[in-house]
């Protein structure tokens, strides 16, 4: 649902006076390409997204005499009305100023579908394309990393972090609206990330949370206190004054050190390494290529790549680490020895049923009628209201006790760890997830305000209203990969995330899938719901499930893992310094550090991470 496009010229004006601070502020200090290639710097950071913009600004804030630089591939599109007016984010996919919009390899266990998967292609990276929602896992989870050998970033080290970027507004009107109590232990009042519940919220999202009480799945008071089971509304990434969406670049741009140096459109093609009279293998330059031409950046301390979980990899493999085998392929020397590069690729998929509105309901749907946009647009640009100041979410995550029965969690238990191809990590990943079985979300339910499109009906009906609930794997225990196809970075990489590989996948969806079918017959839903319009009910069997699946799932777009904080042995590409084995001085910060899965949208969690980077790189300056 996007604003009507006649209305873009109105919103681009808005939104320049908004903005119009945070534009100066990015053209502080850029620097001519001429500049930088005569220039050497102590930090480079490869990527301006969601972690690498704020690790660098928060480390140009800690340790002021020292020169950063960072390289973005994309531009800076903090202006663009369709990036900051909330309401407008279903425009941002598939736009090519700022996504990547990468294609998987067809998915053999899905049919041969090609799946769409997106990535931000920005200043700011993907904090400019998402759905803005800033929520947390659970304890347990966090504190995994110490189950792995990982020391240093579970709950209790993270949650400083986690107060640390945020700046949390929270009137009781917003909290009584949203189903919320704020718990003020756990949250951040005076970082840069501007978080708010959600300026409106329609009546329909309130018989959602009925519904899940009435199955027994209570309303969880603060979500991001460590515990996140129940059904919830979730924080978003919104000025609550402006209601604009607030990304790594306008929040982190604020901290404006005179050392922090952007440069956007600068693709990096790899890093250029030399061995230090110690015989160690240290990240010297970077190369990149901008209006064509190739240039090189010198680092004297370090080197961070932030690319993210699919190019992370890839500009790993096309400097020289990772698999050799690989990398000989395309005449690349191999510079380190790290097989286990661009694997352990993991990402949250979901599946929706849609459900059509009583008339006496309305729904995001209403933004399809540009009479119904205009005045939506018109509350937004005078009192800062209506349904462009937000996005149409909810989410319950269900324990697996409220989902499964006892002989079925037994069930699931006997089928994790059972496959041929177990290596130390998926063994160790196994049993964690077995122990998570007493306790842990498997299942998150997704309330989505509007019309979720599908093979069995593509399109709304003129004039109607609809919810969806869609039904999301949170532990998956498919693995993909992602390795490069060239030695040219111009090329994408190929990615191959084997969804639905492992059976059980497949399974836990299609019991997602029939819980959401339960919530709606619940007493509380029936009264709002005319039926339900997709699978629709046609679609009833395992086997006719499995297809409809097959054929409408998504991922939910938070790829992880693909450059695993771990020990060595256990497949590691990064150690608990987020520093890559074989190297001095080069460090990955991004969503693919993560080694595994969560409950969780993982903008929050990176923003920590980034955080907790910055002090780490300081004090190791």
């Amino acid at each position: 649902m996007g604003v009507s496009l006649g209305f873009r010229d109105m919103l681009l004006r808005r939104v320049h006076d908004i903005m119009g601070s945070i534009s100066t502020l990015l053209s502080v200090k850029p620097f001519a390409m001429s500049d930088i290639s005569n220039t050497t710097f102590d930090y480079i950071f490869i990527g301006g997204g969601t972690a690498g913009l704020p690790t660098a600004a928060r480390l140009a804030e800690l340790s002021p005499t020292l020169s950063i630089l960072v390289l973005e591939a994309g531009k800076n599109v903090s202006s663009n009305p369709d990036t900051r007016i909330p309401g407008s984010y279903p425009q941002n996919l598939g736009n090519p100023e700022f996504d990547w919009a990468f294609s998987s390899t067809p998915q053999s266990h899905a049919g041969g579908r090609p799946v769409y998967l997106p990535r931000g292609k920005s200043l700011g990276g993907t904090s400019n394309l998402n759905f803005m929602q800033v929520n947390r896992a659970n304890i347990e989870e966090y504190n995994t990393f110490a189950d792995f050998g990982i020391n240093g970033w579970g709950w209790k080290d993270l949650l400083l972090y986690f107060k640390k970027y945020e700046n949390l507004t929270a009137s009781q009107k917003s909290q009584d609206q949203a189903h919320v109590t704020v718990n003020s232990s756990v949250h951040g009042t005076d970082g840069p990330v501007d978080v708010t519940y959600p300026i409106e919220i329609t009546a329909a999202q309130d018989y959602f949370f009925q519904a899940m009480n009435e199955l027994g799945v209570p309303s969880n008071p603060d979500s991001s206190s460590g515990d996140n089971r129940g059904v919830w509304t979730s924080t978003c990434a919104i000025d609550p004054t402006t209601a604009t969406r607030v990304s790594a670049d306008t929040a982190y741009l604020k901290l404006n050190g005179s050392n922090l140096h952007i440069m956007t459109e600068a693709r990096v093609s790899r890093i250029l390494f030399k061995t230090s009279q110690k015989g160690e293998v240290v990240a010297d330059e970077v190369e990149f290529i901008q209006d064509g031409k190739v240039v090189r950046a010198k680092a004297t301390k370090e080197v961070i790549l932030s690319a993210g979980a699919y190019q992370t990899p890839q500009i790993l493999e096309l400097s020289g680490i990772g698999d050799p085998a690989i990398l000989a392929k395309y005449g690349i020397s191999s510079v380190v020895d790290l097989p286990t590069v661009g694997k352990n690729l993991q990402e949250h998929i979901y599946v929706s049923t849609t459900f059509e509105l009583k008339p006496s309901y309305t729904s995001w749907d209403v933004l399809r009628d540009p009479v119904v946009a205009a005045a939506e647009f018109q509350k937004y640009e005078t009192d800062k209201t209506g349904k462009l100041t937000t996005v149409p979410f909810a989410f319950a995550f269900i324990s697996p006790d409220e989902l499964w029965d006892k002989q079925e969690v037994s069930d699931i238990k006997k089928k994790l760890g059972t496959s041929d191809s177990e290596t130390p990590f998926t063994h160790k990943m196994s049993d964690i997830q077995k122990n998570w079985l007493s306790s842990v979300p498997f299942v998150e339910i997704m309330w989505i305000g509007y019309f979720m499109p599908s093979n069995v009906k593509a399109e709304p009906d003129a004039g109607k209203n609809y919810y969806s609930l869609a039904a999301c794997l949170e532990h998956p225990l498919s693995q993909g990969t992602v390795h490069i196809q060239s030695a040219n970075v111009t090329e994408n990489p190929v990615i191959d995330p084997q969804f639905f590989a492992k059976d059980l996948d497949m399974d836990i969806i299609l019991d997602g899938i029939k819980y959401c079918r339960k919530v709606a017959e619940t007493k509380a839903l029936a009264e709002i719901t005319v039926g339900e319009v997709a699978p629709g009910d046609n679609i009833q069997s395992n086997t006719d499930l499995r297809e409809y699946a097959k054929s409408n799932f998504s991922p939910v777009f938070h790829p992880i893992g693909t450059a695993a904080m771990l020990p060595k042995e256990l497949g590691g590409v990064v150690d608990a310094h987020l520093r890559v084995y074989g190297t001095a001085n080069l460090r990955v910060v991004d969503a693919s550090i993560l080694p595994l899965h969560f409950t969780a949208h993982p903008m929050a969690t990176l923003y920590a991470i980034a955080e907790k980077a910055a002090e780490m790189i300081a004090k190791a300056a």
